[in-house]
């Protein structure tokens, strides 16, 4: 989902332009999958450690429950989406490639400035 924000400053507000508009959404198809395959990631992430942390007998049925609800989740079902359309343009050539990481890049060392939790905050 993309959403559109009022620009800086005072109102009344200028509106985007629909070269602005068309420039977000390519960033935001790009950016998208990326995400979620962070997310993917980390998902992954907790799964193994909850499996090591295990130092006896495992719940099957707890761990099998969790993976169900998460894996059920719209928000799962989102990233995994982004997953597919990252896929996607990575695997359009080295270009799409490059343009993918340089942009998460950008996102990440963004967000580690502002020091916040959303990458999207201004």
């Amino acid at each position: 989902m993309l959403e559109f924000i009022n620009r800086r400053g005072d109102p009344p507000f200028a509106p985007f332009t629909s070269d602005e508009l068309d420039t977000a959404a390519v960033y935001a198809d790009a950016i998208a999958p990326l995400v979620n395959a962070y997310e993917s990631a980390k998902l992954l992430r907790n799964l193994s450690t909850k499996v090591l942390a295990d130092s006896g007998e495992s719940d099957l049925a707890a761990m099998r429950a969790w993976l169900a609800s998460t894996r059920d989740s719209a928000e799962h079902r989102e990233r995994m989406d982004l997953a597919i359309l990252l896929r996607e343009v990575a695997g359009r050539g080295d270009a799409e490639r490059k343009l993918c990481r340089e942009l998460l890049e950008s996102i990440v060392r963004f967000s580690d400035e502002k020091g916040e939790t959303s990458y999207l905050s201004f």
